[in-house]
């Protein structure tokens, strides 16, 4: 059974923190390894962490080494990821026909760890029309308000402005030709 040396606590340093962390990467590289035969290298797993928590780069590690993560849940983070991501397919310099582009209705949208579902035509348009489903949480987000929506009843909990943005932004990629609610 694998102990873990050390927890991180706020009166470590930043190098303690920081060795700590390698130590959690390296250690559960072994875990992948030895339980779920699985061999992944520093590079897979740091894509697939950046990934799964939304990083715009791996320099942006620095958070996970603040946060003490452990290698039990950098494992059950890799699982889940794997088990998501069947393939992969890179495209550069290739344009879609905008007909193609135009019969795009779903996009999937990953952001800060949660998955988002946005349908262009959703039988349904509470709360707004369109607006993105979190099926694992059961939630649904407003994409005028950012407001968050569980059985038509608002969740205390409101998307931030320049998240919202953001997160609106990505469907606009996805989807062109959406049109988004007003923003309130």
């Amino acid at each position: 059974m694998y102990i873990r040396p050390t927890l991180v606590t706020a009166e470590m340093t930043k190098e303690e923190k920081f060795k700590d962390y390698l130590f959690q990467f390296e250690r559960s590289k072994v875990i992948l390894k030895d339980q779920h035969k699985l061999n992944i290298g520093d590079q897979e797993l740091s894509e697939l962490l950046s990934f799964h928590f939304d990083f715009d780069s791996l320099i942006t590690h620095s958070e996970l080494v603040r946060s003490g993560i452990s290698a039990r849940e950098i494992v059950e983070i890799i699982l889940k990821e794997k088990k998501q991501k069947v393939g992969e397919v890179i495209i550069y310099d290739f344009e879609l026909p905008w007909e193609v582009l135009q019969s795009i209705t779903k996009a999937e949208i990953k952001l800060k760890g949660m998955k988002w579902t946005i349908h262009k035509y959703d039988v349904d348009p509470f709360p707004s029309n369109p607006h993105a489903h979190n099926y694992h949480e059961n939630l649904k987000l407003h994409l005028g308000t950012g407001e968050f929506y569980r059985k038509k009843q608002r969740v205390n909990k409101k998307m931030k402005r320049k998240e919202l943005l953001r997160f609106r932004s990505l469907i606009e990629q996805k989807i062109p030709s959406v049109q988004l609610p007003k923003l309130k």
